[in-house]
């Protein structure tokens, strides 16, 4: 990006916490994890949802952009580790600054898509968990980010899936909510609501003939 390649002159350092250890090995998941932002939401099949997706993603990177402007900073990294795993950091390290650290957005495009990914596939919902457990830690444990840059990266993306659910829902219902009795919630409590209710359908799939979406 533009942004972590123009820096100020004196970001802040921060220092990663004394129990993240530095854990080469995990550069395969870290790595993975950075595809699926590119590669899930290829697989969302309904229009509606993977719309937004797009939208989710643009609202949740508005959210952590200000930051990386307003109060720049940078992390100390460690040393190269040894090989087989030199070569690999190297190559990230010298592509991938160690700027914008606070939020982390490196798992806003794994946490959305996913999100959507499941909620369109729900056999995927296991799966899609699994790989977000295993990656989202590699973030801190390849020293990228810290933990707490990590969560409240996530915390983006989820304010960001609830802004994509309320456009969906607004849109796919534009033309039959004239029709029907209003509602005391609004949009957005509605897909407040609903996201909390898809939070644990997507650990549990529909059974065969369940409706993907729900009306409140």
């Amino acid at each position: 990006m533009f942004i972590n390649h123009h820096q100020p002159a004196s970001p802040k350092t921060v220092l990663m916490p004394a129990w993240v250890e530095f854990c080469p090995p995990f550069f395969a998941p870290y790595i993975g994890l950075l595809l699926i932002t590119w590669l899930l939401p290829v697989a969302i099949r309904d229009h509606g949802l993977f719309r937004a997706c797009v939208m989710a993603n643009v609202c949740a990177w508005l959210l952590v952009m200000p930051w990386w402007i307003l109060t720049p900073t940078t992390l100390a990294r460690p040393p190269l580790p040894d090989e087989p795993w030199a070569e690999s950091f190297r190559l990230l390290w010298a592509r991938d600054q160690p700027y914008n650290v606070f939020p982390c957005a490196h798992g806003i495009g794994p946490v959305v898509a996913a999100w959507f990914a499941g909620r369109d596939h729900p056999a995927w919902r296991w799966p899609l968990a699994a790989l977000l457990l295993v990656g989202l830690p590699s973030i801190a444990l390849t020293w990228q980010h810290r933990p707490v840059d990590i969560l409240v990266g996530t915390l983006a993306a989820v304010i960001g899936i609830l802004v994509g659910e309320t456009v969906s829902r607004r849109a796919s219902h534009a033309n039959t909510r004239r029709h029907q009795p209003r509602n005391s919630l609004s949009n957005f409590q509605t897909s407040a609501h609903l996201f909390w209710r898809y939070t644990l359908e997507f650990l549990i799939p529909h059974r065969r003939g369940d409706p993907v979406t729900a009306h409140v």
